[in-house]
C-alpha cells in the first residue's frame, strides 16, 4: 500500500471511530509509515488532549499511541519540524509534556552541532510563561491546598518536564549557553513564585525537586554563583535571588558558593537580588524567599558586628524601608511576623552606636502605632543592656531626652485617639517608668516638668474622657433591643473601612467596647505607677 492510500485509509477509519482497524492498518504497513508520519501527527493532534481523555478515553489512548508511533517511525529531522509546528497549539499541559518528552527522543538522533535546541526552547518556554500563578494569600496549613490547585499543578508539571528536557542536553557544549539562559528563566518564572517549603513531612515539595535539577544544570554550566551574578545579575536579578534562596536557605548546591567569602560580604552582595524579590507585590512566596534567605544570612553574622556607617549604605536603607513596609501593610500574617523577626535580627547586628541611630531613624520616620511600639520596646531593652557600660554615654542628657520627646507625645493633645496610639503609649509609659527607676538623674527637673504638662496631664484627661465615652456607649448598647435578621442586612461602609458597628450583633458590640475599656485600664495602670514615681522625684 502506497503512502497516499495508507493515509486516506487511516483517515477514513479514524473518522469512523474504527480504532482497532486503524491500529492494525498502521502496524501492518510499518515500512510506509515513515512517509506519512508528518501528516499523521496533524490528523491526530486535535484529539490528543485531556478533554478527549475525559470524554472518550479509548480514542484518547489510541491517539496517544498513534502519536508516539508516528514520532518514532518518522525521519528525525521531519518529525522535529512536525512537532515544532504543533508546539504552537498546545491545548493543555498533557500535550505539552508528551510533545516535549517525544521531542527529546527525536533530538538524540539529530546532530548536536546544529541549532536545533536553540530553535525550540523559545516555543516551549512560552507555554510556561503564559501561566500566571494565583495572586492569593495562603496561611499555615492552607498552603497545602495551594499546591493542589489546577493552575499551579499545570505550571509545575510543564516546568518539571521542561527542566528534564534541558537536563538531557546540558552535556553538549554548543547548547550550554541556551540551556543556561532558559534555566535562569525557569528560576524567574515559575520557580520563584512556587511554594518550596516542606509543610508535609511525608512528601518533598515538587518545587524543591525541580529546584534541585535546576541547580544541578547550573553547576554544569557555571560553577560559581558570584560570577553568575556579576555576568548576568543585572538582567536576571529575580533568578539570582531565587538561586541564592535555594543555596543559602534550602542548602541545595552549596558548592556553587565559594567558601572564601564571609557572610558579611555575602549579605551585602545579595542585597540587590533580595530587594528584587521583596519588590514583588503579587506573590507571597517570592517575598518569603527573600525573607528566608535574609534569615539564613543573618544567622552567620555575629550581633554587634556592623558599624554605624553601614546605615548610610543605600541598599541597606532601602532594605529596612521595605521590611518596615511589609511589617505594616502586608496582608499575610505569616509575612508580617517573619518580617518583624528579621527586622529585629537585622537591627541586632549593629554595634551600640548603630543600634541607637537605627532606633532614632525608625522613631523619626515610622507613623504606624504597632511599629513605633515595637521600636520603643527595643530601646528599653537596649538601655537595660548598656547600663553600667561606656555605651551608656549615648543615652545621657540631651541624647536621651530627644529620644523621649519623639516617644512621649500626644498628636492631638487631650483629643488624641488613645486606641489608635495604644501600643506606642503603653510602650512609652513602660519606657518612662523604667528610666525613672533606673536612670532618672539623666532627666533634669525642667524637662520632667514640661513632659508632665505636655504628656502626662493630657493623657490623664484623655483617659478620663475616653473611658467616660465608652462606658456610656456600653450602657447604650446594653439597653438596645436585638434587631431581627432582616433588619441587619443593611450596613454602612466608608471608603475601604470595614462596616460600622451598626451591622454587628449586640454581643459583638459589647465585646469590642469591653476590649477598649481593658486597654484603658492597662494605660491607666501604667500611668498611675509612673505618676507615683514622678511625685517622689
Amino acid at each position: 500500500m502506497n503512502s497516499e492510500k495508507l493515509l486516506s485509509s487511516f483517515k477514513s477509519l479514524f473518522d469512523s471511530n474504527k480504532l482497532n482497524e486503524a491500529t492494525n492498518l498502521l502496524q501492518s504497513n510499518g515500512e510506509v509509515l515513515p512517509d506519512i508520519s508528518w501528516d499523521l501527527v496533524q490528523v491526530i493532534w486535535p484529539f490528543f488532549s485531556l478533554k478527549m481523555k475525559n470524554e472518550n478515553f479509548e480514542k484518547f489512548q489510541f491517539c496517544e499511541n498513534a502519536f508516539k508511533l508516528a514520532a518514532r517511525s518518522g525521519k528525525p529531522k521531519e518529525m522535529y519540524m512536525a512537532l515544532l509546528e504543533v508546539a504552537d497549539r498546545f491545548n493543555d499541559s498533557y500535550q505539552y509534556r508528551t510533545v516535549l518528552s517525544t521531542m527529546a527522543e527525536i533530538m538524540i538522533s539529530l546532530p548536536m552541532d546544529r541549532d536545533f535546541l536553540e530553535n525550540i526552547l523559545p516555543t516551549f518556554y512560552a507555554h510556561i510563561k503564559v501561566h500566571v500563578l494565583p495572586k492569593v494569600v495562603f496561611e499555615g496549613q492552607e498552603r497545602l491546598a495551594y499546591a493542589e490547585r489546577d493552575d499551579v499543578k499545570d505550571v509545575v508539571d510543564a516546568s518539571e518536564e521542561f527542566v528534564l528536557f534541558l537536563e538531557k542536553f546540558v552535556i553538549h557544549s554548543k547548547s550550554k549557553s541556551a540551556i543556561f539562559q532558559y534555566t535562569l528563566l525557569i528560576l524567574e518564572h515559575p520557580l520563584v513564585g512556587i511554594d518550596c517549603r516542606q509543610l508535609d513531612e511525608t512528601r518533598t515539595p515538587r518545587g524543591i525537586k525541580i529546584a534541585s535539577k535546576v541547580v544541578s544544570i547550573l553547576a554544569k554550566v557555571k560553577s560559581n554563583v558570584t560570577k553568575l551574578a556579576v555576568d548576568d545579575g543585572d538582567e536576571h536579578r529575580t533568578a539570582v535571588g531565587c538561586l541564592l534562596y535555594l543555596i543559602l536557605y534550602e542548602r541545595i548546591g552549596v558548592d556553587l558558593l565559594p567558601r572564601v567569602y564571609s557572610y558579611d560580604f555575602l549579605f551585602e552582595f545579595s542585597m540587590p537580588f533580595l530587594m528584587a524579590l521583596l519588590e514583588s507585590l503579587s506573590n507571597q512566596f517570592v517575598i518569603e524567599k527573600a525573607l528566608l534567605t535574609t534569615q539564613a544570612l543573618l544567622e552567620h553574622v555575629a550581633p554587634l558586628s556592623w558599624k554605624v556607617h553601614v546605615l548610610d549604605t543605600a541598599g541597606f536603607t532601602q532594605f529596612v524601608e521595605k521590611l518596615t513596609h511589609l511589617v505594616t501593610y502586608h496582608e499575610s500574617q505569616d509575612i508580617r511576623s517573619l518580617s518583624t523577626a528579621i527586622l529585629r535580627e537585622f537591627y541586632l547586628r549593629f554595634d551600640r552606636e548603630g543600634r541607637c541611630m537605627f532606633i532614632r531613624c525608625q522613631l523619626n520616620t515610622s507613623q504606624h502605632d504597632s511599629v513605633r511600639g515595637f521600636w520603643i520596646t527595643q530601646l528599653k531593652e537596649e538601655l537595660n543592656q548598656v547600663a553600667g557600660t561606656r555605651s551608656q554615654e549615648m543615652y545621657q542628657k540631651s541624647n536621651l531626652t530627644s529620644l523621649l520627646n519623639m516617644i512621649l507625645r500626644l498628636e492631638n493633645g487631650v483629643e488624641t485617639d488613645l486606641l489608635e496610639s495604644y501600643h506606642c503609649l503603653v510602650s512609652g509609659l513602660n519606657l518612662l517608668r523604667f528610666i525613672l527607676l533606673r536612670n532618672c538623674k539623666e532627666l533634669d527637673a525642667a524637662w520632667l516638668q514640661k513632659m508632665s504638662e505636655n504628656f502626662v496631664s493630657p493623657l490623664r484627661k484623655g483617659l478620663q474622657l475616653s473611658r467616660a465615652h465608652y462606658e456610656l456607649e456600653f450602657k447604650t448598647v446594653q439597653s438596645e433591643r436585638e434587631l431581627p435578621v432582616d433588619e441587619k442586612q443593611h450596613s454602612l461602609s466608608v471608603g475601604n473601612l470595614k462596616p460600622s458597628t451598626l451591622t454587628m450583633k449586640k454581643e459583638e458590640k459589647l465585646v469590642i467596647i469591653r476590649m477598649a475599656l481593658t486597654k484603658f485600664d492597662m494605660m491607666e495602670s501604667l500611668l498611675v505607677r509612673t505618676e507615683e514615681i514622678l511625685d517622689k522625684i
